[in-house]
């Protein structure tokens, strides 16, 4: 009975010695990777091998590989339209952007050149006017040349201003001809039996030429304005060249009459 016993003891002891032997061959290797790291210091990822989640061996560690090849795609065709624009079409576009910059252009102009006018030859005007309030009997008879110079500066100043004057007139209604012509011509390209044969958006165009209408509709009306305004002042300019004779005359002739006996 007691040599059985020994020998149960003795199996007992041989199984928990395996035991414990097993559960340090299973340690080992994590213990030995910690080691290692702690040995080399900051020497990075180069001998821990594959990036596991945790750093430990086991269920759910596994690195994971990613294939590049799953994130791409073979190309989708895509179609590219390719826009042909012929000569008529261009020729179209082109004016109706000289019209336009031309709109532009009096729109501008016309505002400014008016209040150029209405500031500059009132001036003018008021230095005539007092031009010729200097003219009297003694003077006209024993200072003439002097008040005729101041006379000939202030009528010669109002006269170059007129002349600025006439040369925007000028302008406004050449640029006016231009734009006519302009939306004359596109008016014919679209015209006719097959328009997009020729015209790839001919309702953009048509919209376009009639948006440019509307606009030249008004610059007429500042342009005939202008116009108008430059009339007036070339009469105003001549009414007081003419009121400037009146009174030299006048003046002389009275000095005649008083003297005649």
């Amino acid at each position: 009975m007691r040599l059985i016993r020994l020998f149960l003891f003795i199996g007992l002891g041989f199984i928990i010695a395996n035991a414990v032997s097993f559960e340090a061959r299973a340690a080992a290797p994590a213990g030995g990777d910690a080691a290692a790291s702690e040995g080399d210091g900051d020497t990075g990822s180069e001998g821990t091998g594959e990036i596991r989640l945790g750093g430990k061996y086991g269920k759910g560690t596994d690195p994971v590989h990613f294939k590049d090849e799953t994130l791409m795609h073979p190309p989708t065709p895509v179609p590219t339209v390719i826009y042909k624009v012929t000569k008529e079409e261009a020729r179209a576009w082109d004016s109706l952007r000289n019209t336009r910059d031309l709109i532009v252009r009096c729109r501008t102009d016309l505002r400014r050149y008016e209040n150029f006018a209405v500031k500059e030859f009132s001036s003018d005007l008021k230095g005539m006017s007092d031009a010729i309030s200097s003219f009297h009997t003694y003077a006209l008879l024993y200072k003439r040349d002097a008040v005729e110079t101041v006379w000939e500066e202030r009528r010669e100043k109002a006269a170059h201003t007129l002349a600025l004057l006439d040369e925007f007139n000028a302008e406004f209604k050449e640029n006016y001809r231009d734009m006519r012509k302009n939306q004359e011509a596109v008016e014919r390209i679209v015209k006719g039996a097959e328009p997009k044969d020729r015209i790839q958006r001919p309702d953009e165009v048509r919209r376009t030429l009639k948006e440019n209408d509307k606009e030249i509709h008004f610059i007429k009306k500042n342009i005939d304005h202008f116009d108008s305004l430059v009339k007036r002042y070339r009469a105003r300019y001549n009414t007081m060249i003419q009121k400037k004779n009146q009174v030299t005359e006048k003046l002389l002739r009275e000095h005649r009459e008083l003297h005649r006996y």
